[in-house]
């Protein structure tokens, strides 16, 4: 978040974009913070952005891919993102479809402050 506020090599402040994307391991604790990746879209508009200026953060360019999705309301916490992808797992082997199980994605449509009707998703992406 630091990074959309200024925390880069231009100082640049950086309109916030959804969705706000999470990769979660698939692994079994429930202690699986540390294995988590938070991500921001950039806006195209904004040319080649800025460097981070932070060493734990870094750009990455997502290539384009197939991906399934469950949405779902309310708010995202870990035992509702993993029930989610659960879900969408076992419908997803139920239609015999191929896909990458050992990460999946958590997208998050709202702001912090919108308290009511929250959009959500869990993503897996296509094998």
């Amino acid at each position: 978040f630091c990074y959309i506020q200024g925390s880069n090599d231009k100082k640049m402040k950086i309109a916030m974009t959804a969705p706000v994307i999470m990769t979660e391991s698939t692994g079994k604790s429930s202690l699986c913070y540390k294995n988590m990746t938070m991500a921001f879209f950039n806006d195209p508009a904004i040319g080649t952005p800025p460097a981070p200026t932070e060493s734990t953060l870094y750009l990455r360019q997502m290539n384009s891919m197939t991906v399934y999705v469950k949405s779902f309301g309310g708010w995202m916490n870990e035992s509702k993102n993993r029930r989610y992808a659960n879900d969408l797992a076992a419908a997803l082997d139920k239609a015999g479809v191929k896909f990458n199980r050992g990460t999946f994605f958590t997208a998050g449509y709202d702001p912090p402050f919108k308290m009511f009707n929250r959009h959500n998703e869990v993503w897996y992406v296509g094998a």
